[in-house]
């Protein structure tokens, strides 16, 4: 989950789609659109038509996903889209429902509560502000689920986002319990955060529940989707994902433009619960 701060800036393309020339029949695989996640579309559009010296032009409102976009005409059909979350309507929920209503896609993805912590500062000013104290993923002695976390990008009354990973429980949208005992932030800074971080304070100022997204075996899930031809399935699934946005992004534009990809992505197909990749 991020903050404001953390709007994603990362293009990611989302799908593929197929049209037909229906006199000719001819079919042409195309890129759609090209989406740029924002959480606040206007601050998302300014920094499209900042970076490209462009205006972008009024899209829409999407009531079943409550969201609402702008767009960029590219030529050929293809779009370079901003969307965000449309506060001013009602919210479906987390996301559409897992795995798409697929059953083969169902099979392969799980959700996992994951509690995030924004722990008070005590340091003397500047010490976690973004100049000074880095985004960071820490392994620490003894084993364990590392901790990971964000500096204060919210400003000091905003507290350093502070956060670690568990697998073993697992959830629904529907059924996730979203409020956060003070008991559980308490355990986390005392085992892992007061250890490390001697300028934070164990006051909490903020804990949110998310959801992860993973797999059985932590891999991606990559491959074309079995009921709706030219679409294509990508859940790099939560955090990890991100780290490999860069070179899953070019996979999958090949995937869209040329068929295949020129990286090997046999290990991310379909795959039994528990089992291989089918090649």
């Amino acid at each position: 989950m991020s903050t404001t701060a953390e709007m994603t800036q990362t293009a990611q393309m989302t799908q593929t789609a197929e049209t037909t020339e229906r006199t000719r029949g001819v079919s042409e695989n195309r890129i759609d659109h090209l989406v740029i996640a924002a959480e606040d579309l206007v601050r998302g559009r300014k920094w499209v038509e900042e970076m490209l010296g462009v205006p972008m032009q009024p899209g829409g409102e999407h009531q079943m996903w409550g969201t609402h976009n702008v767009l960029l005409g590219l030529g050929g059909g293809t779009y370079l889209e901003v969307l965000a979350i449309n506060s001013a309507v009602p919210q479906p929920g987390p996301f559409y429902p897992l795995g798409l209503g697929v059953p083969e896609v169902q099979r392969q993805l799980r959700l996992s509560p994951q509690v995030l912590h924004w722990f008070a500062i005590r340091a003397a000013p500047g010490e976690f502000e973004p100049a000074r104290f880095p985004v960071f993923i820490w392994e620490l002695p003894g084993g364990g689920e590392p901790i990971y976390g964000f500096p204060a990008i919210d400003g000091r009354a905003g507290g350093v986002k502070v956060a670690t990973e568990q697998h073993l429980t697992e959830t629904t949208p529907e059924a996730c319990e979203r409020t956060v005992d003070p008991a559980e932030s308490r355990a986390l800074f005392e085992a892992k955060v007061a250890p490390c971080f001697p300028g934070l304070a164990p006051d909490c100022v903020k804990a949110v529940t998310c959801l992860y997204t993973t797999t059985a075996d932590s891999r991606f899930v990559i491959e074309t989707h079995p009921d709706v031809p030219g679409a294509i399935v990508a859940s790099p699934c939560s955090g990890h994902g991100f780290k490999h946005s860069a070179a899953l992004g070019e996979a999958l534009a090949q995937l869209a433009t040329e068929g295949a990809s020129r990286l090997d992505l046999s290990g991310f197909g379909w795959r039994p619960p528990g089992g291989e990749a089918r090649a």
